[in-house]
């Protein structure tokens, strides 16, 4: 007798069904490039600590004429002074070419061209000039490859005071270590600082560690940021090992039913700071905040409002 096919198998062997094992379904090896520099090493914790909470009045307004490809204009009010900002972008994308300029009412002056992934995938070059009281130019290189990010910048002030900084990151799955510094390249060169941090990142959470030295201080930071689905959580600290100081902050926030969010810290010098952010439309937001010194109950209170037209 010979075998008969049941009719699960006739069904797998339909023209444009390929079996589990063809080599066309067979998943490509992607070898992805580092995402993070050193800034990036606990910079969730360090947005939370540092960002939205506002202590001077400001508008920032966005537009994208067809002049250039976005221009920015803020003015933010804080006591008896105004300052107005100008920042216009240009984006090149058969040259992956970047222009910026940054121009403010306080006679400061910022221009930088950058090129990326032209001479070498995952090199970035850039150069930028700056004037204010005095001027410096800034030479930069960036490079990102599989699990390692480089950077390098080489600056020379008008006081011919030159100067280098340096980062380097190592990725490996959940994990990022890195290192940081500063060297003054005169006629007795020295290192200015060192940093070295490690983060451990999971979907939910994201812990890092810093070391960090500058000069003779030598100081100790941690930080650790939880997300749960009522809310986030943020605990950061840094210990100064000179004096024996010790610095920690407790931060909370919570996205409201309506898309807005209210978050708080606290911090053991008696600073306690708390905003509001709300999205008015899909090109208006605004965000009020205040700081409170709880030990002399100075308050610091601000209101920004940014508008994309």
């Amino acid at each position: 007798s010979f075998p008969t096919r049941r009719s699960s198998d006739l069904k797998k062997k339909k023209k444009g069904h390929l079996p589990v094992s063809s080599p066309l379904l067979a998943r490509k090896t992607v070898h992805s490039k580092a995402k993070m520099f050193f800034k990036d090493i606990g910079k969730a914790a360090s947005d939370f600590v540092s960002k939205d909470f506002p202590t001077q009045h400001k508008v920032e307004v966005t537009s994208k004429p067809k002049c250039c490809t976005e221009v920015k204009v803020s003015s933010a009010y804080s006591g008896d002074s105004t300052k107005v900002t100008v920042e216009p972008k240009y984006v090149c994308k058969d040259w992956n070419l970047e222009l910026t300029a940054n121009v403010d009412t306080a006679n400061n002056f910022k221009v930088s061209a950058n090129v990326a992934d032209k001479l070498a995938e995952g090199l970035k070059t850039s150069v930028e000039f700056a004037a204010s009281d005095s001027q410096q130019v800034t030479a930069g290189l960036e490079y990102k490859t599989e699990g390692v990010s480089a950077k390098a910048d080489f600056i020379f002030p008008s006081n011919n005071k030159t100067a280098a900084t340096f980062g380097l990151v190592f990725q490996k799955n959940e994990f990022a270590a890195g290192v940081e510094g500063k060297a003054n390249l005169s006629s007795e060169p020295s290192v200015a600082s060192v940093s070295g941090g490690l983060q451990y990142k999971k979907p939910d959470f994201t812990g890092a560690f810093f070391v960090r030295s500058k000069g003779d201080a030598l100081s100790l930071e941690a930080s650790y940021l939880h997300s749960l689905k009522c809310c986030t959580l943020v605990t950061a600290g840094k210990y100064s090992v000179n004096d024996a100081r010790t610095c920690l902050g407790f931060g909370w926030s919570k996205k409201l039913e309506d898309g807005s969010t209210f978050k708080t810290l606290f911090c053991s010098d008696g600073s306690l700071s708390a905003s509001y952010k709300h999205t008015l439309s899909s090109c208006a937001s605004f965000t009020a905040g205040s700081k409170i010194n709880t030990q002399t109950m100075a308050a610091q209170v601000g209101v920004n409002l940014a508008l994309n037209i």
